[in-house]
C-alpha cells in the first residue's frame, strides 16, 4: 500500500513536470500596412458676388414760402358833434332809441348762417419730405484670378527619435488570472531565484512586457495598474520581454526581474 501511494505520487509530480516544460502554442501575427490610397484635389475656383446695397430717405426741412410781412392802413379820424334832446325829456318816460332788429312786435327773426360740413384745406406740395437721390453706382470690376499650382509639396521627415524616447510612456499590465497554471510557476521559480526572495514574502503587483534594453527609469501607480517607464536611445529596436514586478511584504520594497519567453 505505501509502495502504491508514493508510485501515485511520483507519476504526479512526473506529469507536473512534463506539463511546467511544455512549450505553448504560438501562432504567427501578419503586420503589414495597407496601401496608401492618393486622391487628386479639386481645382481653385474664384466667385465674385455682388454687395448689398440699401437706399435710406433722409426727410430735410425746406422753405414753404409763407411769410408774413407788415402793411401800412389808412386811418382817418373824424371828428362830429350831435345833441341828444332826449335826456331833457328822461324823466317824462321818452325813449332814447328803438331798436327795431331786437323788437318784440316787429317780427323778424335772426337767422345764423350754417356752418360748413367740411373744412376747407389748402393745399400744399410736401416740399420737405421730398428724396433726392444721384446715380452714383459704378460698374464693378471683373475678378482678378489667380493661378495656382494644386501639387503637393515634397514631405519632410526630421529627426525626433530622441524626443520621444525622452517622453514617459505608459504600459499597461497583463492579466495574471488569465495565464496557465505552469507559465505562471515558471515565472515565479524565475522571479525567486533572481531575487533571491521567498514567494510567500512577494506580492506581485503585475506582468508587464517593456523593451529589454534602453529603460532608464520605471515607476509604478498603484492607482491605475500601470507601469510608467523612461525609454533611452538604445531602446529602439529592441525586443520586448515579460517583466514581474512585485513588493516584499515585510519592508514594502519594489524587486523586479527580466522573465525568459516561453
Amino acid at each position: 500500500m505505501v509502495m502504491g501511494r508514493l508510485k501515485g505520487a511520483v507519476s504526479d509530480v512526473a506529469e507536473t513536470l512534463r506539463r511546467a516544460f511544455t512549450d505553448p502554442p504560438s501562432h504567427g501575427t501578419e503586420f503589414a500596412f495597407g496601401a496608401i490610397g492618393t486622391r487628386a484635389l479639386d481645382p481653385v475656383e474664384a466667385r465674385g458676388q455682388a454687395a448689398d446695397f440699401l437706399f435710406r430717405a433722409d426727410p430735410a426741412s425746406a422753405e414753404l414760402g409763407m411769410e408774413a410781412r407788415p402793411g401800412a392802413e389808412s386811418v382817418i379820424f373824424e371828428a362830429k358833434m350831435q345833441s341828444e334832446e332826449a335826456f331833457a325829456r328822461w324823466a317824462a318816460g321818452a325813449r332814447v332809441c328803438e331798436m327795431e332788429t331786437f323788437g318784440a312786435a316787429s317780427g323778424i327773426r335772426s337767422e345764423i348762417p350754417p356752418l360748413p360740413r367740411r373744412a376747407q384745406v389748402r393745399p400744399l406740395p410736401p416740399e420737405g419730405f421730398r428724396a433726392r437721390c444721384r446715380p452714383t453706382l459704378e460698374a464693378f470690376p471683373r475678378p482678378r484670378a489667380f493661378q495656382l499650382d494644386p501639387r503637393l509639396e515634397a514631405i519632410r521627415v526630421r529627426r525626433g527619435l530622441e524626443v520621444a524616447l525622452g517622453l514617459p510612456m505608459a504600459v499597461v499590465g497583463e492579466d495574471l488570472q488569465a495565464l496557465p497554471r505552469p507559465i505562471w510557476m515558471r515565472y515565479t521559480l524565475q522571479i525567486v531565484k533572481a531575487t533571491g526572495e521567498n514567494i510567500r514574502n512577494l506580492d506581485v503587483l503585475g506582468l508587464y512586457r517593456i523593451p529589454a534594453k534602453g529603460v532608464e527609469a520605471l515607476r509604478h501607480d498603484p492607482r491605475t495598474g500601470r507601469l510608467v517607464i523612461q525609454l533611452g536611445a538604445a531602446a529602439a529596436g529592441s525586443r520586448r520581454t515579460p517583466f514581474l514586478l512585485a513588493r516584499r511584504k515585510d519592508d514594502r520594497t519594489i524587486v523586479s526581474c527580466y522573465l525568459e519567453e516561453v
